[in-house]
């Protein structure tokens, strides 16, 4: 068989097909050693997984950057009556989200006096004010839509991942992202 390079999904496609790691070494160039204690069986197992091996395919690590950095780009609020803002979605400012959504519908319910304000940070570090009636709207007309959004682009990672896993790595993880 023809040595050729091994890529970083490698390890994922070996531990998709449950091959026993303990004993086997490569390299980047493509050589692989045994233990010599490794079963033949094992060792022909490798052989044909290194034979279908793409060393160009995505890595499970390349996914997560993907998916990390589309999630820090944000969420732009673009619906008709929206603020034209893009918000963060790290899990702090979802967390805040959760925040600001639970007591803007506590202060409706309660008819909290003096009426409390909340205040949003868009991504351009801009505020924005909004009374509770104002801050449940948002939160129940479009913040929810951005949360099954950050939902999808977490779960679409996820398929990218289960592909590698399975040792049919996708050709390209720029695509299908929500």
């Amino acid at each position: 068989m023809a040595q050729k390079a091994i890529g970083p999904t490698f390890p994922d496609e070996l531990r998709a097909a449950k091959v026993p790691l303990d004993g086997i070494a490569w390299g980047a160039d493509g050589a692989i050693s045994y233990r010599e204690d490794v079963p033949q069986a094992v060792k022909d197992q490798v052989a044909a997984i290194y034979a279908a091996h793409n060393p160009a395919s995505p890595s499970t690590a390349q996914i997560d950057a993907e998916r990390d950095r589309r999630l820090a780009a944000g969420f732009a609020d673009t619906a008709a009556a929206g603020t034209g803002k893009t918000f963060q979605c790290d899990p702090l400012s979802i967390d805040k989200w959760n925040a600001i959504g639970s007591a803007a519908g506590l202060s409706i319910v309660m008819n909290t006096l003096p009426v409390p304000s909340f205040t949003l940070i868009a991504a351009d570090n801009s505020t924005i004010v909004l009374t509770p009636v104002q801050a449940y709207a948002l939160l129940q007309g479009r913040v929810m839509p951005w949360v099954s959004w950050v939902s999808a682009t977490v779960l679409h990672a996820r398929d990218l991942k289960d592909l590698i896993l399975a040792g049919t790595p996708p050709a390209d993880i720029t695509q299908g992202w929500p």
